[in-house]
């Protein structure tokens, strides 16, 4: 369903599409949130989107193209904001895990992969986070990764994942 209460939010949300830069963005703003364009706010839209069986515009998924960072990275090399790109535009069927899009975010996970076999954001000290880790394996299971390969010196992502479960 697009309703939401009195709210019909795919109406609200193509509202919010801008064709000629292919972001969606507002002028709202609230708390830590405003409505500017960004790589998080737009994969979050395309993942809604093609969650809701609703057609993704090429240029939304362009526009998020263009935000990956040479790194392979999407919100300055935050795994989290990466796997959840990855994520979205996998599920908007325009871009395959075979593209360069992907196999570079794919890069950038192998990169900043843990000793443990999962992954924290680079603000975090911890030696371990369950929710990066937890979208990490999101997208590489959404490109259709086998994760035997993602094995680190310590750990494989699975078990440091599961590791984290309390009593």
């Amino acid at each position: 369903t697009q309703q939401f209460g009195s709210m019909d939010l795919l109406s609200e949300l193509e509202a919010t599409f801008h064709w000629g830069t292919g972001a969606y963005s507002t002028a709202a703003s609230g708390g830590y949130s405003s409505g500017e364009a960004s790589d998080l706010s737009q994969a979050w839209t395309i993942l809604g989107l093609s969650l809701a069986g609703q057609p993704v515009p090429a240029p939304a998924v362009g526009y998020l193209l263009g935000t990956q960072a040479p790194d392979g990275s999407w919100g300055s090399m935050d795994p989290d904001t990466t796997a959840l790109a990855v994520i979205a535009l996998l599920t908007s069927k325009q871009v395959q895990p075979t593209e360069p899009a992907v196999t570079n975010a794919l890069i950038f996970f192998h990169r900043t992969q843990l000793a443990n076999g999962g992954w924290r954001p680079s603000w975090d000290a911890d030696p371990l986070n369950a929710d990066t880790t937890a979208w990490v394996l999101q997208a590489l299971f959404a490109a259709g990764e086998d994760l035997a390969t993602w094995t680190a010196t310590e750990g494989d992502p699975l078990s440091a994942l599961a590791g984290l479960q309390k009593p």
